[in-house]
């Protein structure tokens, strides 16, 4: 069974290994994600700041995952977004750092 995307369904792919990046962006794409790419935390604000997606997922270990989770929850304009592990969304399974993206 695989995940299928909403029509237009964005979401920020985080990795520091560039293959990786690319590997999980075909995939998600293959799938009906529109998806960006970041290698760290800094950069995974940036792109969220400007593009807003849906869901960020994050395919490094525990330190990217909570480097990117501290980003994002340090910026009112990106705290809502729901951040999955890599393994959590190839499992379909809600992580404890995703939260409910309020919407206006």
């Amino acid at each position: 069974m695989g995940v299928r995307a909403r029509a237009h369904s964005s979401t920020l792919a985080v990795d520091a290994v560039r293959g990786v990046r690319r590997l999980v962006r075909v995939n998600l794409v293959r799938a009906g994600y529109q998806v960006s790419t970041a290698s760290n935390g800094a950069e995974a604000l940036q792109q969220a700041k400007g593009q807003q997606p849906e869901t960020v997922v994050v395919a490094g270990g525990p330190s990217l995952t909570e480097e990117v989770v501290s980003a994002l929850q340090s910026d009112p304009e990106t705290e809502g977004i729901p951040v999955v592990t890599l393994e959590d969304f190839l499992h379909g399974r809600r992580p404890p750092c995703a939260c409910k993206r309020e919407r206006e």
